[in-house]
């Protein structure tokens, strides 16, 4: 008597249907895969400079240029073409940024040619499709991959592949192993602060906001391809790390999936300007002070140089002579970071956390 299902001319519960499986697994993949590279078109959408900011400068340049006299515009007219300049490189930035990921989301799609390459053949079919799946899936068996995220400082909107490739050798990798240079990339925010990088540059508070959801939209980008990420920031790139970590606990995002290293931290618990300050607002620079980083939301690490005013700042302000060592730390000490050698960096004391935490975000 004949068998009566799972024969091996296809028509029965065999591989047809295991090739079908497959296939829309890797259509659910694609879907993922896709949504990482929309993800990565609206973050360069939103990071890149309005046309009509660049109309203003050029505007503004013509008409300094125009009614300088003996040169007495010269400074206004720098100041205006370096302001221009840093508009583009906000735009390359952007673009860089959105190349990355949309890179990498394309990449992920390349199994699927060689599972339609297949289909001539269900059993031969059915075999490539489990190997694509198994291959660009993640799964139980094969290790995440560790994606570092590195964030500048106030000023370094971009920070060069030399900065990027120390400070994960220094502050990453030694307490996050699975997280090292051959994955670490350039994370382009704002990096700006009304006053600091100068009077035609964004408040900080605005410069953090956008930092802050260019930094959650790359965080996501590469979750759901199935890496892990390690967030790199300092100065304000601390801070914007810091306030990152109650929007990726309110959303759900597992602890295991991301950490943090943060250098010159602002927000600090152990000292940091806006820890000491909690609450604080300076309305004319645009400027508030948010408090602490969060204790226990993610595993994290802060390194800071003693009497670096930016996040050092002393327990007792009316110790003026305290204060003018940190006013001093934050010109001198504060921009040391990531020149230290990796000597210098293990010698590091771990202190336990003070100040008051940020509270849960609900």
């Amino acid at each position: 008597m004949a068998g009566s299902g799972g024969g091996g001319d296809g028509r029965g519960g065999g591989p047809v249907p295991g090739l079908a499986g497959a296939a829309a697994t890797r259509a659910a993949a694609a879907g993922r895969h896709a949504a990482t590279a929309a993800a990565a078109y609206e973050t360069a959408r939103t990071a890149t400079v309005p046309l009509e900011m660049l109309a203003q400068n050029r505007s503004r340049l013509v008409s300094l240029v125009a009614a300088d006299v003996l040169g007495l515009n010269a400074p206004a007219i720098a100041a205006t073409e370096a302001h221009y300049e840093q508009l583009w490189a906000q735009d390359v930035g952007a673009m860089a940024g959105y190349y990355a990921g949309a890179s990498a989301a394309v990449a992920q799609l390349t199994p699927w040619q060689t599972l339609l390459s297949t289909l001539e053949s269900p059993v031969g079919g059915m075999k490539a499709a489990e190997a694509a799946v198994s291959a660009s899936s993640p799964s139980a068996s094969t290790a995440a991959t560790g994606v570092t995220l590195v964030i500048g400082g106030s000023g370094y909107p971009i920070p060069s592949q030399s900065y990027v490739n120390t400070v994960v050798a220094d502050y990453v990798t030694p307490t996050f192993p699975g997280f090292t240079t051959a994955n670490a990339q350039s994370l382009y925010t704002p990096a700006q602060s009304y006053w600091i990088t100068g009077v035609k540059t964004l408040t900080e508070d605005a410069s953090w906001a956008q930092g802050l959801t260019i930094l959650d939209n790359a965080i996501h980008a590469q979750l759901a391809t199935g890496n892990n990420v390690a967030v790199q920031g300092f100065s304000q790139g601390a801070g914007i790390a810091s306030l990152e970590m109650a929007n990726l606990k309110a959303e759900g995002v597992p602890t295991s999936s991301v950490s943090f290293s943060l250098i010159g931290d602002p927000m600090n618990p152990n000292g940091g300007l806006y820890s000491r300050f909690d609450g604080l607002t300076l309305a004319s620079m645009g400027k508030s002070f948010p408090g602490s980083t969060p204790a226990n939301d993610y595993p994290t690490v802060i390194y800071t140089i003693e009497y670096d005013g930016f996040a050092d700042f002393p327990q007792y302000p009316l110790n003026l002579v305290a204060d003018a060592n940190a006013m001093l730390g934050a010109l001198y000490v504060h921009p040391q970071y990531p020149v230290l050698t990796p000597a210098q960096v293990v010698t590091a004391v771990q202190l336990p956390t003070q100040g008051r935490p940020r509270p849960p975000t609900t």
